[in-house]
């Protein structure tokens, strides 16, 4: 399963990411994907009195034609056998990602067999953390 991020122009999107499967599985994040067609998701806010809205995309159904670089792997344990529990992950770690940047966020079902999956996606947009190397 494939979800391609894309941060809106002149946004800082922090990104935590979290998935569930009921068998062996990765979760990776990838910079810089390349991608053809596909589907606009709604983004909702959390903040349900808030109108506000996010300016970026999030595509469900495109056909990905380059992963770009790989940040992160997430290893999904389903177990073995009649030990087989189904296994979830989430990122320790906050993403800054670039705007106007596509990310390929893509679980790949390695149990051999078909199984239930999910991925969530929380994010927040704020200004630009200074560092030296902006």
């Amino acid at each position: 399963f494939d979800m391609v991020m894309i941060p809106g122009a002149g946004e800082y999107s922090h990104m935590l990411m979290e998935a569930a499967a009921g068998g062996n599985a990765d979760l990776l994040l990838y910079e810089g994907c390349a991608y053809t067609g596909g589907t606009a998701d709604t983004v909702y806010n959390q903040k349900r009195s808030s109108t506000a809205t996010w300016n970026g995309q999030l595509i469900l159904g495109a056909t990905i034609t380059d992963v770009g670089t790989e940040l992160s792997v997430q290893v999904l344990p389903g177990g073995r056998k009649n030990q087989a529990s189904g296994g979830g992950t989430d990122f320790n770690l906050e993403w800054i990602l670039k705007a106007q940047t596509a990310y390929l966020i893509r679980l790949t079902n390695r149990s051999g067999s078909a199984i239930r999956a999910s991925i969530g996606c929380n994010h927040y947009t704020a200004g630009l953390i200074p560092d030296s190397t902006t």
